[in-house]
């Protein structure tokens, strides 16, 4: 669904499934919480740094210039009664990888609740939800990765019928002449952000938890 929206950009609006209208409704939601710090149609910047192809690189000013200008998630047009999504903007593209884990992890707790589990633990990658407590009556328990140490826990944290989601610099980054670009994309520059390692956000659902 979203390829055809990318590949309709400019055009008509395309016909989704129901979930991918919840999940870039909610996505527009906390794009204008945030004042645009969210933003799904950042792919044509990781494509201008390479993101994509897994080659990184640094783009000159014009194709950076180039990229940012398609970067506004106010050019998504949604339409929740006829089902339909829109790019206003010709050449825009969706990616909502900073927001659809998350949701995953809420359908896969609730598809748990519906059979009746009361105690688990939903992980996808640094998304997660701690549902209910441990068998032994306490929260769960999370470690969160120090950025600088692989193999270290910076933190701890206890979590129960809750979300935690954690983005940092060290997941997909590449470096040149000795200075480290990470995936995380600062919509208002173009660039990937700096001056952070890590970040982690607890909240009551997974989806909220990664967008934030």
């Amino acid at each position: 669904d979203i390829s055809r929206v990318n590949a309709a950009a400019g055009g008509d609006p395309v016909t989704v499934d129901p979930q991918v209208i919840t999940v870039v409704k909610a996505a527009k939601e906390y794009g204008a919480l945030t004042d645009g710090m969210l933003d799904v149609t950042v792919l044509p910047l990781m494509r201008a740094w390479g993101f994509l192809d897994g080659e990184g690189k640094v783009p000159d000013e014009a194709e950076l210039q180039k990229a940012l200008s398609l970067v506004n998630y106010r050019n998504v047009l949604l339409d929740e009664a006829a089902g339909t999504l829109r790019l206003a903007e010709p050449g825009a593209m969706l990616d909502l990888g900073a927001i659809a884990k998350g949701y995953a992890v809420d359908c896969a707790v609730a598809a748990l609740k519906k059979r009746g589990v009361t105690r688990a633990m939903v992980v996808a990658g640094g998304d997660l939800y701690a549902l209910g407590e441990r068998r032994d009556g306490d929260p769960w328990r999370v470690g969160v990765q120090h950025p600088l140490d692989r193999q270290a826990i910076l933190a701890t944290v206890e979590v129960a019928d809750a979300a935690l989601a954690t983005s940092g610099n060290y997941e997909r980054f590449f470096i040149i002449d000795g200075r480290r670009y990470c995936h995380i994309m600062d919509p208002r520059t173009g660039r990937p952000v700096e001056g952070m390692l890590s970040v982690t956000i607890l909240a009551k659902t997974a989806m909220e938890a990664d967008a934030l």
